[in-house]
């Protein structure tokens, strides 16, 4: 997902979008499977191989050829992981905060029962017809940049 973010797919999103949710998948079912104790252990080795080769890119300016080239280079994959992670923390910040104010807009902050547990019309059925709009568009805005770019790449090869 961190290598796919340097290519664009259109003019807003990158590959790095598609990827993501399977990377985050993966981590959880690791924790799940394994555990807390050891997912965290092995997070922690991550972590301290990760700093060590990213000071080693950033503070020694000896020239990075063989092992010590190596190091760099795994300092360089660090940071964009780094700065990947961070980038799907701060989209999916956004999309839960956009659909926490979609809910408040119109009444649909409501609670979907009230005490007498009726349902609230306004939430159980405006929201999804909105929700699923907004997926409808994002799918197809997927689909036309794909075609797009098959377009232009079909153009380019003739």
């Amino acid at each position: 997902s961190n290598i796919l973010v340097q290519f664009l797919f259109g003019n807003w999103l990158t590959w790095g979008a598609f990827t993501y949710p399977f990377a985050f998948l993966v981590t959880d079912l690791m924790n799940r499977l394994y555990g807390v104790s050891q997912a965290r252990k092995v997070i922690l080795a991550g972590f301290v191989v990760g700093v060590i080769a990213s000071l080693v890119y950033f503070f020694f300016s000896k020239a990075h050829t063989g092992v010590f080239g190596g190091v760099a280079r795994l300092g360089i994959w660090t940071l964009m992981i780094g700065f990947g992670a961070s980038f799907g923390y701060t989209v999916m910040a956004r999309i839960s905060l956009f659909i926490n104010r979609m809910q408040d807009v119109g009444g649909w902050g409501i609670n979907a029962f009230d005490a007498g547990e009726t349902p609230n019309v306004n939430y159980s059925v405006w929201f999804p017809i909105v929700f699923w709009l907004f997926v409808a568009f994002v799918a197809w805005y997927m689909i036309y940049e794909i075609v797009k770019h098959l377009k232009s790449k079909a153009a380019q090869t003739q």
